[in-house]
């Protein structure tokens, strides 16, 4: 009896093959294989950017205001999403004794994905 052969995979077997009997993939697959991978890493990277920026957006908060104020600039918490409001919570600048000091917290209603686009804050 002859074992009917599939023109990609080879033997069509009810059981698998040992690989050293398996068909090697061609260079193309192996290509595309390779450039899904990248295409799917990038897509979670950016699909995950506004949780890994919330660190750094504080560090920026707090520079840019501490530049532009006297006294001292803390931030409690940022909160950025694609599609969700952006968060900026316990904006704090002490000014000492003699200035006084504000605590404050804001939030912008447009994602980022609509900041990006040019829609109206």
């Amino acid at each position: 009896m002859r074992v009917p052969l599939h023109p990609t995979f080879g033997p069509l077997l009810p059981f698998p093959l040992p690989t050293e009997f398996r068909m090697p993939l061609s260079r193309s697959k192996k290509s595309l294989i390779a450039a899904g991978a990248v295409l799917l890493l990038g897509a979670a990277a950016v699909a995950f950017a506004p949780v890994y920026l919330r660190g750094y957006a504080r560090g920026v908060i707090a520079r840019e205001v501490g530049a532009s104020v006297n006294g001292t600039v803390t931030v409690g918490g940022v909160e950025l999403g694609w599609f969700s409001p952006q968060r900026v919570e316990s904006l704090a600048i002490l000014g000492g004794a003699e200035t006084g000091s504000v605590t404050v917290n804001a939030e912008v209603a447009q994602g980022l994905l609509a900041l990006a686009t040019g829609d109206e804050v």
